[in-house]
């Protein structure tokens, strides 16, 4: 009975043709994760670029919302509560309604009813979506290009990289460009706290570690950190090794360095928002991680990275970097999105490389 309501729904409106001069107010909706929403930020710009006078609008989550919090090309952001629709969610709506967008763009890559529900609701002359959304697809079995609430349907399904794909929604204005390179700002608060935390380790070479990831199975355990700092330590004598931590791992993580004995192991500053990674990240020399959202934030910065992929390249393909400063390490394990069999060795030998190539 669902998916018969759903085709109806969705199904029943005709296509209209948008007229570009038209458009003077713009909304995207791009509330996946952090990571997604850094590679979103080349469309805003690029947008931008070719018709500044427009009106930028982003809907986004709250995970997601500091890549935005000081974006130029970005007018206006409105905060979705939660993955789900709930009814503090209409406050939202009216908020959107007030600002009278003249078209919605819809970047998130799902189809779900709440989801249309809410677009019809928005009360704007046209709405665009990609016809990448294949995880729903089938729940409803009908196609993107079926649903004829859309005015224009952009993309090409055989495209996976997801930069790529949220950039061919500026074929609604006929923008076409090349020009993927990410954005991501912050303020001078972010940029001082940093700046005065990495003062005492001026003339070292500042390695960034992320452990951590959106999956416990795909962090970098402590002693692995150990061991790589272990066989470098004699070579790079002047090289500080900070950890980034989530809050909830910060104690645990504080007292495995002490028991280490260490020295060249920090704890980086509590960081109370992506932002002040990001920070983190811009003085440092490199970086490593296993989270591409951070992969993301050192292409931005064009910083040097090692990233820990698993061995499902099919993950890697949709979100890899196009940077030249990037050395990828796989998981020998090809069925799961986990990195716990990677060569630790390999991470010496890309540092190292870093190390003398870019003579840090």
């Amino acid at each position: 009975m669902k998916k018969k309501l759903v085709r109806y729904f969705l199904l029943r409106n005709r296509n209209k043709k948008i007229d570009i001069k038209k458009i003077d107010k713009i909304l995207f909706i791009a509330y996946d994760a952090i990571g997604d929403m850094i590679m979103t930020t080349p469309v805003f710009r690029e947008l931008k670029k070719i018709y500044p006078e427009k009106k930028i609008g982003v809907l986004c989550s709250e995970r997601n919302k500091d890549v935005l919090k000081y974006n130029p090309y970005v007018d206006k952001i409105f905060i979705k509560n939660s993955k789900k629709w709930y009814f503090k969610d209409l406050r939202i709506l009216k908020k959107i309604r007030d600002e009278k967008y003249d078209i919605c763009i819809n970047l998130w890559n799902k189809i779900s009813m709440t989801e249309m529900s809410f677009i019809k609701l928005l009360n704007v002359k046209y709405r665009a979506s990609g016809v990448f959304q294949k995880n729903s697809e089938n729940k409803y079995n009908i196609l993107t290009e079926d649903i004829k609430m859309y005015d224009y349907i952009f993309g090409d399904r055989k495209e996976k990289h997801f930069s790529k794909q949220q950039i061919s929604s500026l074929e609604v204005f006929g923008i076409k460009t090349d020009n993927l390179k990410y954005d991501i700002f912050i303020s001078e608060k972010e940029k001082e706290k940093a700046k005065k935390f990495f003062k005492e380790f001026s003339g070292k070479i500042k390695i960034f570690i992320n452990m951590f990831s959106s999956e416990e199975k795909r962090n970098i355990k402590f002693e692995d950190v150990c061991f790589i700092v272990e066989k470098v330590k004699e070579k790079y004598k002047n090289a500080i090794f900070f950890l980034n931590s989530i809050p909830e791992k910060r104690v645990e993580l504080i007292e495995k360095i002490k028991k280490s004995n260490f020295e060249n192991i920090k704890i980086m500053y509590e960081t109370e928002s992506i932002l002040d990674a990001v920070a983190g990240i811009e003085y440092a020399d490199l970086l490593i991680t296993p989270d591409t959202s951070f992969t993301h934030i050192a292409e931005a910065l064009d910083k040097p990275m090692i990233v820990i992929y698993s061995g499902v390249l099919k993950n890697y393909e949709k979100v890899k970097t196009f940077s030249k400063k990037h050395y990828a390490i796989f998981s020998d394990n090809k069925d799961e999105n986990i990195i716990e069999k990677y060569d630790k060795n390999k991470i010496i030998e890309k540092l190292e490389l870093i190390l003398d190539e870019e003579k840090i």
